[in-house]
């Protein structure tokens, strides 16, 4: 199985979005995460626009105290920053003045869009992005039935936009008409990322143990690295993720 997992999406800093309420329930989400192979965890709390929420100072001051819970379960386990960011006309702005905490401070930004977004505003948000200076990664890309016909998804990934699935979404096999659209996305190379976007504990604990093995079986050891390791390093990096 793949070592060293990266999680590109999780509410695991306590008390500032709807992800962990306490300390100790990062704790919890830590160590599950953990013992399925996860070695690395991008912290992503919302940013919403005009919402009263700590600032990207603040949140790094909760994502050092988190840093120090990892270490303690292993001296490797690696904590890095970052937001979910519910798009917004104004949202290159916010990226320009630092408002927005990209992914390990790369210049690549998870972004979020309302589940009955349009194609055209995902596309346009996307060369927004972009022609400021930044890549989208799209969260939870499953989603957002208007990227289910036919050639939609490619179009954004020709735009420059990285594609992000939830390990979840791939869970429940060949009777499941979603399941199998994001199998299908997976296969045919189109998704670069999977995220737990882990909130708590209990209805939305890290549970990725099914779809890695999948993934594996499936793509073959080089490939599914790529996707649950290799092109979050990249990022990480901040280095151009080469895309299809």
């Amino acid at each position: 199985m793949i070592s060293g997992i990266i999680d590109v999406h999780a509410h695991i800093l306590p008390g500032v979005d709807d992800g962990a309420k306490t300390m100790d329930e990062t704790r919890r989400m830590l160590q599950l995460a953990y013992d399925q192979g996860v070695r690395g965890i991008i912290a992503t709390p919302h940013y919403l626009f005009g919402a009263d929420s700590q600032s990207a100072e603040e949140l790094r001051e909760v994502l050092a105290q988190v840093q120090r819970e990892a270490w303690s379960i292993d001296p490797e386990f690696q904590i890095y920053c970052g937001n979910e960011v519910l798009y917004f006309d104004g949202m290159a702005e916010d990226l320009k003045e630092g408002k927005i905490l990209t992914l390990g401070d790369s210049r690549y930004v998870l972004t979020e869009f309302y589940d009955n977004v349009s194609f055209h505003e995902i596309y346009q948000g996307v060369r927004k992005v972009a022609m400021a200076g930044y890549r989208m990664v799209i969260a939870h890309v499953e989603r957002y039935f208007c990227l289910r016909e036919a050639g939609k998804l490619d179009s954004l990934i020709q735009a420059g936009a990285v594609i992000q699935m939830n390990y979840k979404s791939l869970e429940g096999g060949m009777f499941s008409s979603d399941s199998r659209w994001c199998r299908r996305q997976v296969l045919e190379g189109r998704v670069h990322l999977l995220g737990t976007d882990m909130h708590n504990t209990g209805s939305r604990a890290p549970e990725i143990l099914q779809a890695v093995k999948w993934l594996h079986r499936k793509k073959g050891e080089a490939e599914a690295s790529a996707i649950l390791r290799d092109n979050a390093e990249t990022i990480l990096a901040d280095k151009i993720l080469e895309l299809e």
